[in-house]
């Protein structure tokens, strides 16, 4: 009974969480704009992103999907996006080989609003990928990267802890600064596994030990263990070895493993949620270039990652219509259509993008990861300090009304925890 109520609960909040991520609801970008005021200068722009993915990406598959995220963005902050995709192998050096250059160069916003979307100036960096913190303390170092604090701090951006996780979110939060200090955005994935005490439940039965009261721990099935050995029903471990196998052992793995060791007759205790560092959450985390002339419109297109299932399924799975349609929720692939998908670990929360029929994935699947992701326990695991942040000459060139610096007001994520 507890699992059903269990099942619905998470069924229900991941609705909440696909209804705040749905098409409709990139309309709130607006109110989004109406709040900051004037933020946005109505002069158009090309913003650049620089994307990891390994194995060839269609071009003209990748071409489409630009136009159709640039008409959202037209509307939305007077913007269009050029997206680049760089191989994972190399991606670091070239990387921080293109923030040094771009750091040597002058930026400046145009003196009249051009007619139509420029061009990106070559070379020119305004979002990337950090994909480690080594990555992470050069670009503070080097001064590459802008402070995001204001913006993810924002109320008007509450909605960003519905679909990352309040865990990730706050994780986000560079560990060795003084105060709150965000240099990066992480992107939601399942990270880490649970540690898991599983018992066969027709041995506890026949032995007459009964999982609600006598097993909390691995050491409450110590009498149990005992018993299976004497009479042969499972082998003495080494001196301290714990067995990965058997009617009493411990394994790892994701909530939806909890869920198979279930329907294989186990009762399943949680030892140990998910645990990961702040290193961890840098091997994909998006930044702003200290370079960025519209930082607030950056943030805005991260944002609309993390928030909207029409946007972030665009930019992983290509054009709807063309790569795939989109029913109930549920994204299904056009058998024939051109092939394209980007690395979705490095695109956004994984959250707003639609369940894909063709991975098999669906509403249950989905509500099992959200349940990972909310159990998940992210450790800093330093201590605060004061590195040099190397911002001399900082172009950020940030608008005007971008910086809302008022005390978050949203709601916590709604995170079930699991029965």
């Amino acid at each position: 009974m507890k699992k059903i109520i269990s099942l619905v609960l998470l069924a229900c909040m991941l609705c909440l969480v696909l209804a705040s991520c749905s098409e409709g609801d990139i309309d709130k970008s607006q109110e989004i704009i109406d709040q900051q005021g004037a933020q946005y200068e109505k002069i158009k722009t090309t913003l650049t992103l620089y994307l990891v993915t390994d194995g060839p990406v269609d071009t003209g598959a990748l071409a489409s999907a630009t136009s159709a995220l640039n008409m959202k963005l037209e509307d939305l902050i007077y913007a269009h996006i050029q997206i680049n995709v760089m191989s994972s192998a190399d991606y670091e050096a070239q990387m921080l080989q293109k923030l040094e250059a771009d750091s040597q160069k002058t930026h400046e916003k145009p003196q009249s609003a051009p007619a139509t979307y420029p061009d990106a100036e070559e070379g020119h960096v305004d979002l990337f990928l950090i994909t480690s913190r080594s990555m992470l303390d050069t670009c503070i170092e080097k001064g590459y990267i802008a402070d995001m604090t204001p913006y993810i701090t924002s109320s008007v951006y509450a909605d960003l802890k519905k679909t990352m996780g309040e865990n990730f979110l706050d994780g986000s939060a560079h560990p060795g600064m003084e105060s709150t200090t965000y240099y990066g955005l992480a992107n939601t994935q399942l990270l880490g596994s649970y540690r898991y005490m599983l018992v066969d439940k027709e041995t506890a039965a026949d032995y007459q030990f009964y999982y609600e009261s006598d097993f909390t721990d691995w050491a409450s099935t110590e009498t149990l263990r005992q018993w299976l050995i004497r009479d042969g029903v499972m082998t003495a471990p080494a001196e301290g070895a714990i067995p990965s196998d058997g009617p009493v052992c411990q394994v790892t793995g994701s909530y939806t493993d909890r869920r198979t060791y279930e329907e294989q007759g186990y009762y399943v205790y949680v030892l140990e949620n998910p645990t990961v560092t702040y290193d961890d959450l840098c091997s994909s985390m998006f930044a702003i270039s200290s370079t960025c002339l519209y930082p607030d419109r950056a943030f805005s297109i991260l944002y609309y990652l993390n928030t909207d299932s029409s946007f972030h399924s665009t930019l992983v799975y290509g054009q709807e219509g063309l790569q795939y349609n989109v029913t109930d929720g549920l994204l299904t692939k056009i058998p024939g259509s051109v092939e394209y998908e980007l690395d979705n670990r490095y695109t956004g929360s994984i959250f707003t993008l639609y369940p894909c029929t063709d991975k098999g994935q669906t509403a249950e699947t989905v509500a099992d990861m959200w349940a990972h992701v909310n159990d998940t326990i992210i450790q800093s695991g330093e201590e605060p300090e004061t590195p040099a942040t190397g911002t001399e000459g900082d172009q950020t060139g940030g608008e005007s009304g971008a910086t809302d610096t008022g005390t978050d007001t949203g709601t916590d994520t709604d995170s079930e925890p699991s029965a």
